[in-house]
């Protein structure tokens, strides 16, 4: 480059920097690097950085400019008009929106944390805060994130270059945007330290991006941040995050959202004709919502609602039909099977439903209990080969749970020579044993130990009836976390009640009243309640195991249930 452009871009420079209105430190910077530019003998990679860097410096927004007043109505409105149910997480925010009026547009709280599993509404949540408050949407994915990724890499490092949050700055082009900081419970060690440099209130006003070294005011900036499971959020951070738990949808949640939502940008990408030539009937979104996508979220069901619609209207553009309706019964033929059968389960001897509390939400665990010739032992399989033992994830389950039923064999009726000369074999599916928290896997005893005393005593379990809870060896149930999440799945597959521990029974409270009017939730202490509830044509004394002999007429005070 002739040393005439040299002078000329460092010139335009100078001028660029001279009229902004920059703080001292960073008006010194841009001095300095632009001073580097004219002097002789840099070499054109030197040069090159100094440019990168000033040009960096200017691109933030230094002035700021006084941000928009804080109107919580505004607030409120935008958030009924593009977020459906959610009224906790709404009222939430919507206080979080008051203090920030009485605090002058500067947030002194700890930082939202929108707790939930993919597809629950945190980034439409924080889409419609930002849309209220008036300022710019600027989402930080930190997942997988090291240090210098979001505080920047200094100028001497390779690969220099600003964070993710001064780069997510100079998008905004605001110096009081709504940040949302995505996925801190997948951050990396070294990423939750710098995380705690805008997480925590007190230190925002003097972040220091790493590449730029010089101070930045976020004190104006609102921050935001998200994970999937309350198991894997690092410590260091949990003191400086208020959380705002997204349980996840029911499936009349989910078909409503399809219905105001989903459907039309389905329509929208497929094009202006699209919604004359193709229409959804509500049971085949209903179906959609219980067999297709029965996860918490409706990132699935916004997946196979337009893949049913794109071959729908594709056999219309190949002129197999002038429009195409689609219904339940045509999903098979758009999509294949569904993941779960829409078809109510039966009974059967040795099979039971658990729920699960995954990184994706609640799920349902199928226990399937076998009995094979052998010498009385017990093995299982979590359906993967997984957990890091022979017997994968749930083996220690398994062995307390048929400890207990061998100790209970005279009680229960069970044949000794049965026990003596058969071997049984536990399978636990459904859930991916990747996504079970370490310790979730305790809440499968409860569903374990049914299926067991199905098969020995040979009473089916009943099919429309989901259970969760710890086991001990002697027989009390366990309480578990996250029972809201594991009722609400069982509620999506269409069971219509639920075993929980007793001590873990208000959690149930959380959930709307129109889950309670859809299923009952019963809670259990012991393994005789759990008995007289899920078997089929059993007899168990509410005294307990000892007073509970199948088959006989139970005594005073006892209950029996059929099928």
């Amino acid at each position: 480059m002739a040393a005439r452009e040299i002078a000329g871009e460092a010139t335009d420079l100078e001028a660029a920097a001279e009229a902004r209105r920059l703080p001292e430190a960073a008006r010194l910077a841009a001095r300095r690097e632009v001073a580097r530019l004219s002097a002789p003998g840099l070499t054109p990679p030197d040069r090159a950085a100094a440019r990168a860097y000033v040009e960096a410096l200017l691109a933030l927004p230094w002035e700021g400019g006084p941000a928009p007043a804080v109107d919580p109505e505004r607030v409120r409105d935008a958030l009924e008009r593009r977020v459906f149910g959610l009224d906790e997480a709404k009222r939430r925010i919507l206080e979080r929106a008051a203090l920030l009026k009485l605090g002058g547009g500067r947030s002194r709280s700890p930082t939202l944390l929108l707790l939930g599993p993919p597809g629950t509404g945190k980034t439409a949540l924080a889409a419609a805060l930002a849309q209220g408050l008036g300022r710019p949407l600027v989402r930080v994915p930190v997942g997988g994130a090291l240090g210098p990724d979001i505080l920047g890499r200094p100028r001497a490092s390779g690969g220099a270059g600003p964070g993710a949050l001064a780069a997510g700055l100079a998008r905004a082009g605001a110096a009081a945007p709504v940040f949302l900081v995505a996925g801190v419970d997948r951050v990396a060690a070294d990423g939750a330290l710098a995380l705690l440099e805008v997480l925590d209130p007190a230190r925002r006003s003097a972040f220091v991006d790493r590449y730029l070294g010089v101070p930045i005011d976020l004190s104006r900036a609102l921050f935001l941040a998200t994970a999937h499971h309350p198991a894997d959020l690092p410590p260091v951070l949990e003191r400086h995050l208020e959380t705002v738990t997204l349980l996840g949808y029911t499936a009349a949640d989910k078909v409503e959202i399809a219905r105001r939502r989903l459907l039309a940008e389905v329509f929208e990408e497929l094009g202006p004709e699209a919604a004359g030539r193709v229409t959804v009937a509500t049971d085949a979104l209903e179906r959609l919502a219980r067999a297709y996508s029965p996860e918490a979220g409706v990132s699935r069901l916004r997946h196979a609602l337009g893949e049913a619609c794109r071959r729908a209207l594709a056999r219309v553009a190949l002129a197999e039909a002038d429009e195409e309706r689609i219904g339940a019964d045509d999903l098979a033929r758009l999509l294949g099977e569904p993941a779960r059968p829409p078809e109510p389960p039966r009974p059967e001897v040795g099979v039971a439903t658990g729920l699960a509390w995954t990184r994706g939400g609640g799920d349902l665990l199928l226990v399937e209990a076998v009995e094979v010739d052998g010498r009385g032992e017990v093995a299982a399989s979590d359906g993967a080969g997984g957990g890091g033992s022979p017997g994968g994830l749930y083996a220690a389950v398994v062995e307390t749970a048929y400890g207990f039923v061998r100790s209970q064999a005279e009680a229960l009726r069970i044949d000794p020579e049965r026990l003596r000369t058969r071997d049984v074999r536990v399978r636990i599916s459904g859930a991916d044993p990747a996504a079970v928290p370490p310790g979730d896997e305790a809440g499968a005893g409860l569903a374990v130990l049914l299926a067991l005393v199905s098969l020995l005593t040979d009473r089916p379990v009943r099919p429309d009836i989901a259970v969760v809870g710890g086991v001990t060896l002697r027989g009390a149930v366990a309480p578990v976390a996250g029972v809201a999440e594991r009722v609400l799945a069982a509620e999506r597959a269409g069971r219509r009640k639920v075993l929980v521990p007793a001590a873990s029974a208000r959690e149930a409270e959380r959930l709307g009243p129109a889950v309670r009017r859809a299923l009952e939730v019963v809670p259990v202490e012991r393994a005789a309640d759990a008995f007289r509830e899920g078997l089929i044509d059993i007899i168990v004394a509410r005294g307990g195991l000892e007073d509970a002999i199948l088959g006989r007429p139970a005594p005073s005070g006892s209950t029996t249930r059929g099928g």
